[in-house]
């Protein structure tokens, strides 16, 4: 899976139709997680959040393809999009994590509110990325990814 901290190759302003709601911490429209793993890390996002204040929301998606446009997007856009559309993080902190996987396409994206920038820096979402999601990935841990 590439890493996708580098400036969009192409500016895309906002999405052509409305994005789909946010309903758990772990949104799969890619049907990538089996049910248990897809349960595990749900529960641990809302404990995490429960015992922190700071939201993660894990998002899969087959394509970063708009399948009813059929206009593409970079993962940037994309994460950018989903994380201001879904306000991830409480408004008063803005401390949110989006985790965009779109495993089809191998790239995954970590986009950071506000409030946790300097905990979670680019140099550190590359790590996360480079040494703990992609390494677990590729052994099929996924929940451990």
């Amino acid at each position: 899976m590439s890493t996708a901290l580098t400036m969009a190759q192409r500016p895309i302003d906002k999405f052509v139709r409305p994005l789909p709601s946010q309903a758990r911490a772990v949104v799969d429209f890619d049907d990538f997680l089996t049910q248990e793993d897809f349960i595990e890390l749900d529960n641990d996002l809302v404990r995490y959040d429960s015992l922190t204040g700071n939201t993660i929301v894990l998002l899969i998606l087959p394509s970063l393809t708009d399948t009813v446009t059929l206009r593409s997007y970079t993962i940037e856009a994309t994460a950018l999009a989903y994380f201001n559309t879904w306000g991830i993080g409480r408004k008063e902190t803005n401390r949110g994590v989006l985790i965009l996987l779109v495993p089809s396409q191998r790239q995954v994206r970590i986009t950071v509110g506000r409030g946790l920038e300097t905990v979670l820096t680019n140099e550190t979402c590359s790590l996360i990325i480079q040494e703990q999601i992609i390494p677990h990935f590729k052994e099929g841990a996924i929940t451990r990814g």
